[in-house]
């Protein structure tokens, strides 16, 4: 049944997919684990340590801008924090955490209000 769900989706590398769910059956996260990993697989989200890592930074440093802008009542610092803090959320490349958070960053320096 995990095999024709992963296949089913039409995309690429259902191989993978199916070892997703084959690893969490395996390390007994029992049914609920296994469609939580098709799940996942299925969308194409796959969480890896760097960009819970990264989000974590991004998300440290959006704060640091955000308590910055509010106290010092700038607005470019407090938008960009707050939106360091959100975009980990919805990226899903480490790549394009990287890219989007380091640009995210260079906003307040460049744009002065």
């Amino acid at each position: 049944m995990v095999a024709a769900t992963a296949r089913a989706s039409g995309r690429r590398h259902a191989e993978t997919r199916v070892l997703y769910a084959d690893r969490a059956a395996s390390r007994g996260y029992g049914a609920a684990g296994v469609r939580y990993a098709v799940a996942n697989a299925i969308r194409g989200i796959v969480l890896n340590a760097s960009m819970l890592w990264w989000g974590l930074l991004f998300g440290s440093i959006g704060m640091g801008f955000f308590i910055y802008g509010r106290k010092q009542r700038v607005i470019v610092p407090l938008v960009c924090g707050v939106a360091l803090m959100a975009f980990p959320y919805f990226v899903t490349g480490t790549l394009w955490l990287i890219v989007v958070g380091i640009a995210l960053m260079a906003i307040p320096y460049f744009v002065r209000a």
